[in-house]
């Protein structure tokens, strides 16, 4: 069986890496893995997680030092047979403390290099060429870190996010009645922190030029973040507060359940996780061509890609699903089947373990 300690930020039940935890803890086969997480700071799902039979340590702070000291004593209690860090802060003290206990250290990266600036750039610059591996998330995640981290590419590899159907807790109607939705209203969707380089500035202007010839189209923008503000002005600027709803952050699949079709116009996009869920709930997808999201449908078939940053583009796109709501229902139908078969929790996990063991067993001799 193989320990694993993992190194996070936070367990918030919001954003692609605690989920991807959550998704490790309730599907890891006990007879071949075992997950212990260290968290900077307590949140929601550290209980959650805890009921599922791995152990969640908290440091209370992000200060190095003790974290660092903390992950001394998980090591030396939990006897794990890796090290795996996630994030910046993880990836400096992960491999403080792993080196000093001779003990493999793999990272894991969840978005692009470009995200990664000043200090935090200087150290990883330093530290990744010396990790064991470094998991992406997704083919784009990996070619950006090879890019900013020269010398590290034979350790680098690649593998989606396990995601799983988000299940409404709350009607339908009662979701539509709470946002001043009717019932024939058609509604575009996105998911998302409300930040520059996700581009939620061309989707409202798409929907500025769909609503010229479809009245009853309206937009629902989950998500907030410090982009917000400017984008409740240029919806005031468009006139369009009557067609756009800002629902903060809420349960996606309740979002998900109310939704005709989803867009997302992220430029750097990592992975992609809530474009996933919106395929398993049957939802045809709209997204820019950029980042990860090529690696995330077949074009036409169980999706349609877009120019990045178009808003033209996008509301023809849109536009054309509007007009054949058929053919809307079949790409939704097939981005299911394809979702469910290509990042389903099975074969992440089975891959995980895949890349995991060889490091380990590399430096077993070592490590007794």
């Amino acid at each position: 069986m193989l320990t694993m300690l993992h190194i996070v930020e936070v367990m918030t039940p919001f954003g692609g890496v605690p989920v991807k935890l959550l998704r490790l803890a309730e599907a890891v086969d006990p007879e071949r893995g075992r997950l212990v997480f260290i968290v900077f700071q307590p949140a929601a799902l550290d209980e959650v997680v805890s009921r599922l039979g791995s152990p969640v340590r908290q440091v209370g702070s992000v200060s190095p030092v003790r974290i660092v000291r903390a992950l001394d004593r998980a090591i030396e209690e939990e006897r794990p047979d890796v090290v795996c860090s996630h994030h910046t802060r993880g990836l400096i003290t992960g491999y403080l403390a792993a080196k000093r206990h001779g003990l493999p250290l793999i990272h894991h990266e969840h978005s692009s290099a470009h995200y990664r600036q000043g200090i935090g750039r200087l150290a990883a610059q330093a530290i990744m060429p010396r990790v064991d591996r470094v998991i992406c998330n997704s083919l784009y995640t990996l070619r950006t870190i090879q890019a900013a981290y020269p010398g590290i590419a034979g350790r680098l590899c690649h593998l989606h996010d396990p995601v799983v159907e988000r299940l409404a807790t709350t009607p339908a109607h009662a979701i539509r009645t709470e946002l001043g939705l009717s019932e024939t209203d058609l509604v575009i969707g996105h998911i998302g922190g409300l930040i520059p380089e996700r581009d939620q500035s061309s989707l409202i202007l798409a929907i500025d030029l769909l609503r010229r010839s479809n009245p009853h189209v309206k937009l629902v923008l989950v998500g907030d973040g410090p982009e917000r503000a400017r984008l409740e002005a240029l919806v005031r600027t468009r006139h369009l507060e009557a067609l756009v709803r800002f629902a903060g952050y809420r349960d996606p699949g309740d979002l998900l359940g109310v939704m005709d079709l989803y867009v997302n116009p992220c430029v750097d996009e990592g992975f992609g996780i809530a474009v996933v869920e919106a395929m398993l709930a049957g939802l045809p997808v709209v997204i820019a061509e950029a980042g990860s999201h090529p690696e995330l449908i077949v074009d036409g078939e169980c999706g349609l890609l877009y120019e990045p940053g178009n808003a033209v583009d996008l509301a023809a796109r849109l536009q054309w699903l509007i007009d054949r709501p058929a053919d809307a229902r079949g790409m939704g139908a097939r981005a299911r089947l394809h979702a469910q078969r290509e990042f389903a929790t099975g074969r992440f996990m089975t891959g995980y373990l895949n890349l995991m063991q060889p490091v380990a067993c590399d430096l077993e001799p070592r490590l007794q």
